[in-house]
């Protein structure tokens, strides 16, 4: 995606079997649109029946990934 628009990004952390552990990613598009230079960070879990549920949600300035640890 990245060799399409330059400004996508992503971000992938993995476990050591090799699944993941952190997946962030904007595309180019919300990253224009961003009016208020704000990110919003939402953290979303998967519960016992395999759906995925909202755990909570940030707006923040800093967009480096140790922030959303």
């Amino acid at each position: 995606m990245k060799e399409k628009n330059q400004n996508f990004f992503f971000e992938l952390e993995l476990e050591d079997d090799q699944s993941i552990k952190l997946a962030f990613w904007a595309n180019a598009r919300s990253r224009a649109s961003c009016k208020y230079n704000l990110v919003c960070g939402p953290f979303v879990g998967v519960n016992h029946r395999g759906q995925s549920t909202l755990l909570g949600c940030a707006l923040m300035k800093n967009e480096d990934i140790e922030s959303f640890k």
